[in-house]
């Protein structure tokens, strides 16, 4: 086996525990919004829309991605949304800890983009 092999080899298993692992948090931030939602917003009816808010947050700027990207390249971007998705989650962390259903809901925006 090449050097090359066994790049490409150690790349692809890297990339598949990244991506089982973002999959197998997505399934539980799923579980874990609606949840949370039910307990900040005190109904059991809007249990769902922190998901909702998450996803379509993303379906929505998806198409300000392509134009960021080639803006700044690559590693910019990628660079930029994990910096949004960390603010984003941090939002939520402290809307969690203050109870506030509304910033919850924001902070789900700044994740989702």
């Amino acid at each position: 086996m090449t050097n090359l092999e066994s790049a490409a080899r150690k790349i692809t298993g890297i990339l598949f525990a990244q991506q089982s692992l973002a999959s197998a948090g997505f399934i539980a931030a799923a579980t874990l919004n609606s949840i949370v939602g039910k307990e900040l917003s005190g109904h059991a009816d809007w249990a769902g829309v922190p998901t909702a808010v998450y996803l379509l947050a993303g379906a929505f700027s998806a198409f300000m991605w392509g134009y960021v990207f080639d803006a700044i390249g690559r590693r910019g971007g990628l660079t930029a949304g994990l910096s949004i998705g960390i603010f984003g989650s941090s939002l939520t962390f402290y809307a969690i800890a203050i109870h506030s259903f509304s910033l919850f809901l924001a902070g789900m925006v700044f994740m989702g983009m």
